[in-house]
């Protein structure tokens, strides 16, 4: 008997002694954002309308903690306005955290969802910030845990005259890549070249005006790999200065790596796209450079990926008050190159017939 009251007493301690659930509603974060009473929040606000967020948080102790962000997950209702890529990332957002990016990302559509990843946290304050993937995200709560069994509350949310429960999207292991994406942002590569803040590029800089930029990667796996650039494209704004033919080359640039040279151009009059080629690359430290070919180019960011279904994000950007997809060119083989040309080759018409059809009385029709 007086073990068992041993042990209870040891097992409350412990639960005592347990951190506890540290809760951050998106209103008290701070940042340029607009807050909004949403009716599927029960009971609270939300942070709307935001390019990015930061706050602070006192972890208690070391150890494995669960992030939970409550947030809406609907899309459907955007198809009408995006293509269906960008409908689907519209509500993504990131968490920056501790050198780390927590996404948190989910096709399920609901008006309100809880969604939870995981990070290894040292004991500690630790400041964070909350980074718009999509176009429009929607944050209600932030909850850091360190219990397993975590309920999210409240767990269900208003529409209408309606009570629906929220979708609870626990965290999954990711399957790991053979290969890691290699992501190199513009304004880290070497090279004189000016670093703007260019509205159409969402969350990030871009590196304008330069002759020359150069960077280093370290390739871990041989073989096949794409690399993506997200760059400006716009050129018919420039032909009342530089005539057609020059305008045309206006955003082109090329990818000295390897001892090949890879080149970024379209005729595509766009404020941002992603474009991708393909290189055989060896295992190793790899330097290249990126070279002018037009007038100015802009460089965003570039990707170095082993991935074939690579999926490039952001996949949007803003025109004044309007968001607009990227456009995206994918890398395209000459066997798919001759294979497209020859579906969509016309068929040769019919000859015609030079003779005339003799009727009955001998009359030619």
């Amino acid at each position: 008997m007086k073990r068992l009251v041993v042990f209870a007493v040891l097992g409350v301690s412990l639960l005592c002694g347990a951190a506890p659930d540290i809760r951050i509603e998106g209103e008290t974060l701070a940042g340029d954002f607009k807050t909004g009473s949403q009716q599927h929040f029960s009971g609270g606000k939300n942070a709307t309308s935001w390019q990015e967020l930061s706050g602070c948080v006192e972890i208690p102790e070391d150890g494995s903690w669960s992030v939970w962000v409550r947030c809406s997950t609907s899309w459907k209702y955007f198809k009408k306005y995006y293509p269906e890529a960008v409908a689907r990332s519209i509500r993504h957002l990131a968490v920056e955290i501790n050198g780390k990016t927590l996404e948190f990302n989910a096709e399920t559509e609901a008006d309100s969802a809880w969604i939870e990843q995981k990070i290894e946290l040292p004991k500690g304050t630790h400041k964070f910030s909350l980074k718009r993937v999509g176009i429009n995200p929607n944050v209600d709560v932030i909850v850091f845990t360190r219990n397993p069994k975590y309920l999210p509350a409240p767990a269900r949310h208003v529409v209408g005259k309606y009570k629906y429960q929220d979708p609870v999207i626990r965290y999954k292991e990711p399957v790991a890549k053979a290969a890691a994406d290699i992501r190199v942002e513009a304004e880290n590569l070497e090279g004189t070249a000016k670093i703007t803040s260019k509205f159409h590029f969402s969350g990030g800089k871009t590196s304008a005006k330069w002759q020359e930029l150069a960077g280093s990667i370290e390739i871990r796996e041989a073989g096949s790999w794409s690399v993506w650039v997200r760059c400006n494209t716009t050129w018919k704004y420039f032909v009342k200065y530089y005539g057609e033919a020059k305008a045309r080359n206006m955003r082109h640039f090329a990818m000295e790596i390897n001892g090949k040279t890879l080149n970024f151009r379209t005729d595509l009059d766009v404020n941002s796209a992603w474009i991708e080629q393909k290189i055989e690359l060896p295992a190793g430290t790899h330097k290249f450079s990126l070279k002018k070919i037009g007038v100015d180019p802009n460089v965003d960011v570039i990707v170095f990926t082993k991935d074939p279904k690579f999926d490039p994000k952001p996949n949007w950007h803003t025109v004044g008050k309007q968001n607009v997809p990227d456009a995206v060119i994918r890398h395209v083989t000459a066997a798919e190159s001759a294979k497209k040309k020859l579906l969509t080759s016309p068929i040769s018409p019919l000859p015609k017939l030079t003779a005339g059809l003799m009727t009955r009385h001998g009359k030619v029709q």
